[in-house]
Formats: structure tokens, sequence, C-alpha cells
């Protein structure tokens, strides 16, 4: 039985980093799938995606979210910086946000890149965001960010970047 999943590249965080890159990826793949296990270092704060370096205001992301007691949802139109892909509440060095990111044709150079999330820690619940890159080029960096306060991974944190075949 073929393998689904391809590994191509994984990052653990020294302590410190404010981002982390997976550049030069090759357009092997049919889709990628990002699997995060961060800890920050201050809060809260969000974590975004950027894709190819694009600081401009080509992203928009709907965010659906709930805690047990609570939930919410929200949208961004024409956001610079990259689309939101999971929001951290207080901070903690030992709890886990985990998130999983699956990016779809993401070297067709007809269409649009569409992405999906889903984020779960105890500081803040689940979350699940979907968001649209508007760009057809094909993506060949992906950079994943903290933003807010001295936003910074802490040591341990992973990223992990697959490629995924047709079947």
């Amino acid at each position: 039985m073929a393998k689904t999943y391809e590994p191509i590249a994984s990052v653990t965080a020294a302590g410190g980093e404010s981002s982390v890159t997976f550049s030069n990826i090759a357009p092997t793949w049919t889709d990628l799938v990002i699997a995060m296990n961060t800890r920050q270092n201050a809060g809260p704060y969000v974590q975004r995606i950027r894709f190819n370096g694009d600081t401009g205001s080509t992203y928009s992301f709907t965010q659906l979210w709930g805690d047990g007691s609570s939930r919410g949802s929200g949208t961004a139109a024409n956001e610079s910086g990259g689309p939101w892909i999971a929001y951290y509440g207080a901070p903690s060095s030992t709890a886990p946000q985990i998130t999983t990111i699956n990016v779809m044709s993401y070297a067709n150079t007809s269409v649009y890149k569409t992405l999906l999330a889903a984020s779960a820690g105890p500081a803040y619940g689940v979350e699940r965001f979907v968001a649209l890159w508007r760009n057809t080029a094909a993506i060949t960096s992906i950079t994943i960010l903290p933003t807010g306060a001295s936003p910074a991974y802490t040591a341990g944190s992973t990223f992990s970047l697959y490629g995924i075949k047709a079947a």
C-alpha cells in the first residue's frame, strides 16, 4: 500500500523563534499538511500563515471557536500579513496548542489557494479556520508566525510539513 503522507521537513524550536519557514517546496504533491505542536512565551496572540512571503492584503478567513461554555465566530477580508490559523489565550510554557493545516492544490497555478486549519488548546478551546489566499502562484514557501506583544515560540515547539499525492 502506498504512503499517503510523505514527510517533507520538520522543525523543532530551540526557543525564541519569531517565525518558522518551510522554503523551496517542490510541486511534487497535490496538497500539503502542516502539523504543529506549539507553545508560546506571551499572549494572547494569534498565529498566522504566510505564503511566498506575501504580506499584502490578499488573505481572507472565517473562524469558528468554542470552549465548552461559550462560542464565537469571526471573519476578515483583505487581511494583510496572512490569515489567522490559531488563537492563543493565556500563555503557557507547558500546555501546547495543537494545530493541523491542510493546504489544497498548492502547486496549481490556475486557482486561488485555500486552507483549512483545526486548532485546540487548553487556553482557548477548539477552533476551525477556512482561509483563502487570492493568488494563483504555486506555493514555494510557507511561514508560520506568532503575532502580538513580544511573540516567540518556546523550546520544543514542533512544526512538520507533509506532502499528499493524489490517490
